[in-house]
């Protein structure tokens, strides 16, 4: 990005997007960064990294670009997860809701995050693949509970329908805003 794109935004948010491999965390950025027809029944392992942005107008006077870093699940990128979570401000943890081992590994995630920021910051619990009811394992009650004993918001969502993907991602984005401008954030679960 070169200085005059640079200087395009009042507030640049980062947040991480993790869970474990193949629960549906490009297939969710696509859909919030590129709209619905971006879904594909098959993609490619996240190997490491990839770094999605898309511009939001969260308030009337500022722009703020929300830069969401898809983090690779497998276990290969243990040692590479520190850098990449450096300067986070919120995120995303993933759940595929046809994998109950994925929910058990949720709150590794979450501790991952929290050790090697120092801190908790802001984050959303998606159960992810929602419209594969009849292939659940996970019972929704189950995750929403851990989402309220932890004060993280749960939203069930499905990449492949849109389900509650623009609002996990943007009430996340304006819960982030809100705390660096120094004004409550709305809570809400969804």
């Amino acid at each position: 990005m070169n200085a005059a794109e640079n200087k395009l935004f009042d507030f640049k948010l980062k947040v991480i997007v993790i869970g474990d491999a193949a629960v549906g965390k490009t297939s969710l950025i696509k859909n919030f960064t590129k709209g619905l027809s971006a879904f594909e029944t098959s993609t490619k392992a996240t190997l490491g990294m990839d770094i999605f942005t898309v511009p939001l107008q969260i308030s009337k006077i500022n722009k703020t670009q929300l830069n969401l870093w898809d983090i690779g699940g497998g276990s290969r990128f243990n040692d590479l997860r520190t850098t990449f979570y450096q300067g986070t401000q919120g995120f995303i943890a993933v759940v595929d809701v046809t994998r109950f081992e994925t929910f058990k590994h949720l709150p590794t995630w979450i501790k991952e995050v929290e050790e090697i920021l120092g801190k908790r910051i802001p984050g959303n619990i998606l159960a992810n693949k929602s419209d594969l009811e009849d292939f659940r394992t996970v019972p929704y009650k189950e995750i929403e509970n851990y989402a309220k004993r932890q004060n993280l918001t749960y939203y069930r969502t499905s990449a492949r329908t849109g389900e509650n993907v623009n609002k996990s991602f943007t009430w996340l984005a304006r819960k982030i805003y809100k705390l660096l401008v120094g004004a409550p954030p709305k809570i809400g679960v969804s």
